[in-house]
């Protein structure tokens, strides 16, 4: 192109190209698999309105199914066990919020998740955090994670 009455035409622009996120590496992987599970204060004062409790079991589970939900790539998963869902950011090992499982309504939606994690029911002796029966009845039914 040339200039035409005296105006130049606009310089061509290269787009740079955008800043690449380096995967993670080893030590921060490791990191966040060790990294406790904590709760937004959102998520805190929901717990508490809807009378949710985590046993040390219950808050292993919960951890262990944001590392599933963070090893398939998921930002915000719902994680659906015993006591309620639990709205989390898995890659910082945060709970966001938390819907109780029974409000008494017939149908909840849920949205803006990318991942759904189904903690299951067990009897697996081994999981038990209470002896089998002495009556030699069932025993207690207990969560775990499930695996595919």
């Amino acid at each position: 192109m040339s200039a035409v009455d005296g105006i130049k035409p606009p310089a061509p622009t290269v787009a740079s190209p955008s800043p690449v996120k380096p995967a993670p590496g080893f030590r921060e992987l490791v990191s966040q698999a060790k990294a406790p599970v904590s709760f937004s204060r959102h998520a805190a004062q929901r717990m508490q309105e809807r009378h949710i409790e985590l046993s040390p079991y219950e808050m292993s589970l919960l951890h262990q199914a944001m590392g599933q939900a963070r090893s398939a790539g998921a930002k915000q998963a719902a994680v659906v066990m015993d006591p309620g869902i639990f709205i989390v950011a898995p890659n910082s090992n945060t709970v966001i919020t938390t819907v109780a499982k029974n409000l008494g309504q017939p149908m909840q939606v849920i949205s803006h998740v990318d991942a759904l994690v189904l903690v299951g029911r067990t009897s697996s002796f081994e999981e038990a955090s209470s002896p089998r029966p002495a009556d030699g009845g069932q025993p207690a039914v207990h969560w775990s994670l499930i695996q595919n």
